[in-house]
């Protein structure tokens, strides 16, 4: 069987500005240097306490952040790099947290993880005000998910 997810020597760090008077940067260090590989057919999971980088290493699988560092593929192909081929292979749905971005609105949120998904323009707003209709909020719709 082959890989279907390589990670070799995955790094994420994210640089972060401390102080009012003397702004100092400080680095934080997310995922340092991880190693794994997931089989076809094989069941896999991260464990880990709270911020030890499951999540930041989800979403460098999923395409939505960039590695600092290191390699990884889901299928063959690079997430970074070759994005838009993951996202035409791939699904996620997320679990034990929110899943949308809380300084944005319900619209905004759904027409961003359209846009990953390849559906643009007109499309992309009608398939969102159905959606908002769907579920009832459209008088929501343009709050602040937070």
């Amino acid at each position: 069987m082959q890989n279907i997810i390589e990670v070799k020597n995955l790094k994420r760090e994210y640089t972060t500005t401390k102080g009012f008077l003397f702004r100092k940067k400080h680095t934080l260090t997310a995922v340092d240097n991880i190693n794994f590989s997931v089989k076809e057919g094989e069941i896999f999971g991260l464990l880990g306490e709270n911020g030890a980088g499951k999540t930041t290493t989800i979403k460098m699988l999923i395409t939505l952040l960039a590695p600092t560092e290191g390699e990884c593929k889901v299928l063959g192909y690079d997430t970074y790099k070759e994005a838009d081929k993951v996202r035409d292979s791939i699904n996620f749905v997320f679990g034990g947290e929110l899943g949308v971005y809380r300084r944005l609105s319900a619209r905004d949120n759904l027409l961003y993880f359209a846009g990953l998904y390849k559906i643009k323009g007109k499309e992309a707003t009608q398939r969102t005000e159905e959606l908002l209709r769907l579920v009832e909020l459209e008088e929501a719709a343009d709050r602040l998910v937070e």
